[in-house]
């Protein structure tokens, strides 16, 4: 689904309907559910988002609270990515530079394995982190391992998407960088989302304290 730009808004998926949706389900009365989520669910109307703290001067995004979260967005940046190994597939089958293919030239050839490579070990980042959700549950699934690999899903996901984007770009030359393709698009929300929900050095820092904690526990053993 994130291949395309407008799936989300036809299947009723995207952000930040989905989170609301969630927050809705758990915390919301049955009165507020009929008026506020089941039209949601139909897609008959649309959410906002937006933070403040009782405690906190949620002005200066610092100092919130609640945790910082963006595992929809990388499952999307799955499809980015896929979206952008496609589109350099067919350009390097159609395009000829130096009297042959791109193609078939080996650098092409060699950069191609590498995001795909990339592009499968990422994937299954991010799916064992949405697995540890599903079973665990959302509290749960905060233990020490487990917040790790989540946290590390949060890095990888858009950086993954970034490289291969940038690549695609790269093999269609001008075209890439102009609205005639839909790259240039994939990368700027790409690389939006390594602020969104938290800048990338916020999840860097948790997983930096998950693992040092996971390393006293096996010398503890």
């Amino acid at each position: 689904m994130g291949r395309s730009v407008w799936a989300t808004r036809v299947f009723n998926c995207g952000a930040p309907d989905t989170g609301n949706m969630e927050v809705l389900m758990r915390y919301e009365n049955k009165e507020q559910l009929q008026e506020w989520l089941i039209p949601l669910l139909e897609g008959k109307i649309r959410s906002g988002f937006s933070i403040t703290e009782p405690q906190v001067a949620s002005s200066d995004a610092t100092n919130i609270e609640c945790s910082i979260e963006r595992l929809h967005h990388c499952l999307r940046l799955i499809g980015a990515a896929e979206r952008g190994v496609q589109m350099m597939v067919q350009r390097a089958l159609k395009r000829r530079t130096f009297g042959k293919l791109i193609a078939e030239h080996g650098s092409f050839l060699s950069d191609i394995a590498r995001c795909r490579i990339d592009l499968e070990q990422t994937r299954l980042l991010v799916l064992e982190a949405t697995d540890q959700l599903d079973r665990l549950g959302n509290k749960e699934a905060r233990g020490i391992l487990a917040m790790a690999k989540v946290c590390l899903t949060y890095v990888a996901a858009p950086y993954l998407a970034l490289k291969v984007l940038d690549m695609a770009m790269q093999v269609h030359g001008a075209v890439g960088l102009s609205s005639d393709t839909i790259l240039a698009h994939l990368w700027a929300t790409a690389r939006t989302l390594r602020l969104a929900d938290g800048p990338d050095e916020v999840h860097l820092g948790t997983t930096k304290s998950q693992a040092l904690k996971i390393q006293e526990l096996y010398f503890l053993l």
